[in-house]
């Protein structure tokens, strides 16, 4: 996660809409698509926010990408089959 590049390697995601309200980022699988469901992910998820920062604040994903570098875990909020869905995906030790 510290190279944005590799995080492409993993997925690929667009500006999911509902009612003409933008509700976090559907996913699909990147170059290797097997990585996603090694962290639960599913294609067709849709993040709603990562350790508790909305998606949707362009301020939001600017702290997230300032905060993400030193976490040890990643709890993801999404939506899933129309239904709201979170995981840990853990880090390990950073720094």
């Amino acid at each position: 996660l510290k190279d944005p590049q590799s995080l492409a390697n993993l997925l690929q995601g667009e500006p999911y809409w509902e009612n003409g309200r933008m509700m976090g980022y559907r996913l699909r699988p990147g170059r290797d698509a097997s990585a996603l469901s090694k962290f639960g992910i599913q294609s067709g998820d849709v993040v709603t926010a990562i350790n508790g920062v909305s998606l949707v604040d362009p301020a939001g994903r600017t702290e997230l990408l300032r905060n993400i570098s030193n976490a040890t875990q990643l709890n993801v909020d999404l939506i899933r089959g129309g239904r709201p869905f979170s995981i840990a995906i853990p880090l390990g030790e950073r720094g």
